[in-house]
């Protein structure tokens, strides 16, 4: 088994993280010697209309937390090795540290192009996690993919200059505004939480288990649309 990093760094707090959380914990909990420290980015408050597609209880809502706080203050019993709540959005300034895990879950491309950047700069591997109102998806990052056809940047263009949504730079909407646009269905939500948390349990503890020569065998992204009752897991060849 590949040992776990020191450190899980959690992007975004939103409906994606909201149901990838619990069943991360219990599996760091339960299957795994070491039990890393999880923190968790997000300077965005809960509203009532949240209600209707994330996983946080009611008490949370109707007192407009901080969207990590809440997720922090919910699990907190629950994980021994520390969820630390940052009630700030994530930007090209902050650091990890070296050899992390980053879970990208952010709705927009100019926090997913820092978070790769960042990730580059200090070894970390990412798991990137996104939906649309029916569409999930997840995308495994090896930060020594860089600039290969393997890296999410090389595959999908856009990340380098879309930066509609950016809640550090807005320009013309924010990203709460972004939502009331295009909501994201809850099941949505869960598939694509459920999409990272596949690539993170075979890729810490699977993969190392397995022959080199299986490596482009390896699933680098899972995606589907629940209306078209179809899933594909992309794999690429060097």
């Amino acid at each position: 088994m590949k040992e776990l990093p020191k450190n899980i760094y959690i992007i975004g707090a939103g409906g994606v993280t909201s149901y990838l959380l619990p069943p991360l914990l219990k599996t760091l909990s339960f299957h795994s010697k070491r039990i890393p420290v999880i923190s968790i980015f997000d300077g965005d408050k809960l509203e009532e209309r949240n209600w209707e597609r994330q996983f946080f209880p009611i008490s949370t809502i109707k007192r407009k937390m901080n969207k990590a706080v809440a997720l922090a203050m919910t699990y907190k019993h629950e994980y021994r090795g520390g969820l630390i709540a940052i009630p700030q959005y994530f930007h090209a300034g902050v650091e990890f540290d070296q050899g992390g895990l980053v879970f990208a879950c952010v709705d927009n491309h100019a926090a997913r192009r820092a978070i790769l950047s960042t990730c580059d700069r200090n070894y970390c591997n990412a798991i990137i996690a996104a939906n649309e109102y029916t569409d999930s998806q997840a995308i495994w990052y090896n930060c020594f993919s860089h600039d290969t056809n393997k890296d999410p940047r090389i595959r999908y263009p856009e990340i380098m200059t879309d930066d509609i949504g950016d809640p550090i730079r807005p320009r013309g909407c924010n990203t709460g505004q972004s939502l009331m646009v295009a909501p994201q269905l809850a099941i949505a939500n869960f598939t694509a939480a459920s999409h990272a948390l596949q690539l993170f349990w075979f890729y810490y503890f699977v993969a190392p288990e397995m022959e080199e020569s299986s490596r482009p065998e390896w699933p680098i992204e899972h995606n589907n649309n629940i209306n078209k009752l179809s899933t594909m897991t992309e794999k690429i060849y060097d």
